[in-house]
């Protein structure tokens, strides 16, 4: 009789994400080491452009609002999110996939952390192209 295994991934993680901004002004990331696997070169240059509207976002409703609470409303908003963003692109980096103690964590950014035992994994391959 086979045995079923059941793995939870953990979700968002504010901490985590602000911690990554501070890892990476160290110049430090978690699983720097030889087991480690990047995974955010192909979605960076895509990810740069959100970040870069959401400042021109800021800007627009800047200039087309003339309420000065929704103003300001709209300037906090957006900084967060333009902080938020910041955040996610820079815990790709500091966050990479990893092999440690036994277990294979797969990262993505502070919004996925999947932790699988290696018993349980048969073959790993890497895929360059999407298919």
């Amino acid at each position: 009789m086979s045995e079923s295994v059941v793995i939870a991934a953990g979700g968002v993680r504010l901490r985590k994400a602000v911690g990554a901004l501070w890892l990476a002004r160290r110049g430090g990331s978690r699983g720097a080491e030889a087991s480690s696997v990047a995974y955010q070169d192909g979605i960076g240059a895509m990810l740069f452009v959100v970040l870069l509207s959401g400042a021109v976002e800021l800007v627009l409703a800047d200039l087309l609002l003339s309420v000065l609470w929704m103003r300001v409303l709209a300037l906090t908003l957006g900084v967060l999110a333009v902080f938020g963003m910041l955040s996610f692109i820079v815990a790709l980096r500091v966050y990479p996939h990893r092999a440690v103690n036994g277990k294979l964590t797969i990262h993505y950014g502070a919004c996925f952390d999947l932790s699988v035992p290696l018993e349980l994994v048969a073959v790993v391959t890497r895929q360059l192209t999407c298919p």
